[in-house]
């Protein structure tokens, strides 16, 4: 081999060390970066887990007065049954009118069970806003145990008398617990 082609077979090692060493310090720089995105991920994910143990007796306060209070989702028939029962009685107690009332398709999540109604009420402005304050807090008691819910719904004035007012689309929830949470859930009475 001549000086020539020694000096090509030199140029040719020393590009391909340079290329090899190139490709090398990207994917270490690249391993690095994962590396310490990791680092930060797992760091993130122990102060998350460090709070969440601080907190453990208050969730688990919080848990069993859920279970002490919230009712137990036993039917459909029984779940309308006392959600109707509260809206009538309240409804009187409060001088609200019910115009219609349409009863809807339980709703399932998260091993809860929630009845629904939709209506369509009139009443004294403060009397009507009053008693949806008091159908999601029974008896104006502080504790908030009546697990309802107002999903919404379509406020206007009376325009017949203009001290009332009139509600459309009002979709009530009241909100149980299953039995058994573990288990699958039953289909709701009268389903397949």
């Amino acid at each position: 081999m001549n000086a020539r082609e020694q000096r090509l077979a030199i140029a040719l090692v020393a590009i391909l060390l340079l290329g090899g060493g190139w490709i090398a310090f990207t994917k270490m720089v690249k391993w690095k970066k994962d590396l310490e995105e990791r680092e930060h991920q797992l760091s993130l994910r122990r102060i998350e887990a460090e709070e969440l143990i601080k907190t453990k007796d208050f969730w688990t306060a919080r848990s069993q007065w859920l279970e002490s209070k919230q009712p137990i989702w036993t039917s459909q028939r029984a779940a309308d049954d006392e959600l109707n029962k509260l809206i009538t009685e309240t409804s009187k107690k409060e001088g609200v009118t019910v115009l219609a009332s349409l009863q809807q398709e339980p709703v399932q999540q998260d091993g809860l069970w929630a009845s629904g109604i939709s209506l369509e009420v009139k009443g004294p402005y403060e009397k009507t806003l009053q008693w949806l304050h008091r159908l999601q807090t029974p008896d104006g008691h502080p504790t908030y145990d009546s697990f309802v819910s107002i999903q919404g719904l379509a406020l206007k004035p009376d325009v017949e008398d203009p001290t009332k007012i009139h509600i459309q689309d009002l979709h009530i929830q009241k909100w149980y617990r299953e039995s058994n949470p573990t288990a699958s859930p039953a289909p709701p009475a009268g389903k397949p």
